[in-house]
């Protein structure tokens, strides 16, 4: 039935001599594409709509509106259209995001749903980059909370060096340098949101037994690179410096703690250290940093790297 409504509007404004848009006229013929939400009425295809046409009625009825123009331009059945109206309408913004998608023509919406509801920061990237899926964006969420890790460190006067062989390793391996002679050695794991340690078959990861196996490996892909073999008296005696970094985005603010890492053999022992000095790692350190009231130029500066990540990832456009 609300197809056939929907004809016998098209239908009707196709008849219509003349369709007042923006104040102007324009003679529509054979009309096909109509965005109707509320009151508000546009000729126009998704590509043509932009977050001004939302404008001018509820959420609801932009959902609704955006949903039957996919189905004319046959993205999406009418089955997808009233699975995809409950689930949109629920969200906040979920007109303005649903519009965003569907302006991509690689998005679909239930993928872009799922990686909507997952987190905060999820949806910051998949409304930069809306044709990336779950796993993607996991991938992209996990990339950018680890180089906002290393700016921070490396910000706090650490040297970094290569960690990761293929997709496993340190996520940061730091030293400090006092002419060209290592006086200090960190390892960080950076996890986002509630990711935990994970088991591996060499221990927990960033215990002592599991941190002595990346080394090796580290050793075996660099076999010219002597500042692996200068790391190694370190990470033998169990005297370096591991920490666990999270970063979560909640509400309006960036959070982010800092967990001191202790380690005998394959177990690890993890002591939060957020608001505190975490054996002179880094000064300041801020827990938590208002997205859009930074209070002081340290929490500027770490907002500008972490929006500096997410625009990096609009210029991107595949994972």
């Amino acid at each position: 039935m609300q197809g056939i409504f929907r004809f016998l509007f098209v239908v009707c404004v196709a008849l219509l001599p003349t369709l007042s848009l923006g104040g102007g006229g324009a003679l529509i013929r054979n009309v096909e594409f109509v965005f109707k939400a509320g009151d508000y009425v546009r000729v126009t295809r998704l590509a043509g709509l932009t977050s001004k046409d939302l404008r001018f009625a509820s959420k609801v009825d932009n959902v609704n509106g955006l949903l039957e123009l996919a189905e004319m331009e046959r993205r999406i059945d009418p089955i997808q259209m009233m699975r995809f109206s409950r689930s949109y309408a629920s969200v906040a913004n979920g007109d303005d995001m649903l519009l965003i998608c569907l302006r991509n023509v690689k998005c679909h919406p239930d993928n872009f749903f799922q990686v909507l509801n997952t987190s905060r920061l999820h949806a910051e990237v998949v409304r930069r980059n809306p044709a990336l899926g779950l796993v993607q964006a996991h991938h992209v969420v996990g990339a950018l909370n680890e180089n906002l890790m290393i700016r921070y460190f490396e910000n706090s006067g650490w040297t970094r060096l290569e960690g990761q062989v293929g997709r496993a390793g340190f996520d940061g391996l730091f030293v400090k340098l006092e002419d060209g002679v290592i006086k200090d050695v960190l390892i960080v794991e950076s996890k986002y949101n509630t990711s935990s340690l994970q088991s591996t078959n060499f221990g927990i990861q960033m215990s002592e037994d599991w941190t002595r196996r990346k080394l090796v490996e580290l050793k075996l892909r660099f076999p010219s690179e002597d500042i692996y073999q200068k790391i190694e008296p370190f990470i033998e005696a169990n005297a370096y410096r591991a920490v666990l970094w999270n970063l979560k985005v909640e509400k309006d603010a960036l959070n982010i703690s800092v967990s001191k890492i202790k380690s005998k053999g394959s177990t690890v022992d993890i002591a939060n250290a957020a608001g505190t000095d975490v054996e002179g790692l880094s000064s300041p350190f801020t827990k938590s940093i208002m997205l859009n009231a930074p209070r002081n130029n340290f929490e500027v500066q770490v907002l500008k790297w972490y929006n500096d990540e997410l625009t990096a990832i609009t210029m991107r456009p595949s994972w």
